[in-house]
């Protein structure tokens, strides 16, 4: 399972879940980082601390 946000800043709430908490989180994120980003309104955005991405790279294309 993974916990997610809406409209909280990536900094401040998504890198400190991920590497000290050791989970994954995502995010519709605020406007100043969407807009950075140049996210389309139907993109999110995901952290993942680096032990639990080969697993969900492994299983991407089982996912829908």
């Amino acid at each position: 399972m993974i916990r997610g946000f809406a409209g909280m800043g990536a900094c401040r709430m998504l890198l400190p879940r991920a590497f000290i908490d050791h989970e994954p989180v995502f995010t519709v994120s605020d406007r100043a980082w969407r807009r950075a980003l140049k996210l389309t309104p139907d993109e999110l955005t995901l952290v993942t601390p680096p032990v639990h991405l080969i697993t969900m790279l492994q299983n991407l294309e089982a996912s829908h």
